[in-house]
């Protein structure tokens, strides 16, 4: 999940374009990235935490003038 939201962040509009950004650039903060088939199971199985995710970073940054002071991403 925090790659795809690292990868939306970074304005890749894909999947494959955040995997391989991730791969070229930032390869040796994931030494234990999976392969790209493997990380696209996994967003599909757990894509619907993200409508619920998404609605409540929303509403809270709408709320704050700082909108980059308090958004935090964390790895599992």
């Amino acid at each position: 999940m925090t790659i795809y939201l690292f990868g939306l962040i970074k304005q890749r509009s894909t999947l494959r374009q955040t995997y391989d950004y991730i791969t070229e650039h930032w390869e040796g903060w994931f030494p234990k990235l999976p392969s790209y088939q493997a990380v696209s199971y996994r967003l599909n199985q757990i894509g619907w935490h993200f409508e619920p995710l998404i609605d409540c970073l929303c509403e809270h940054l709408q709320a704050r003038h700082d909108l980059l002071r308090d958004v935090l991403l964390a790895d599992s």
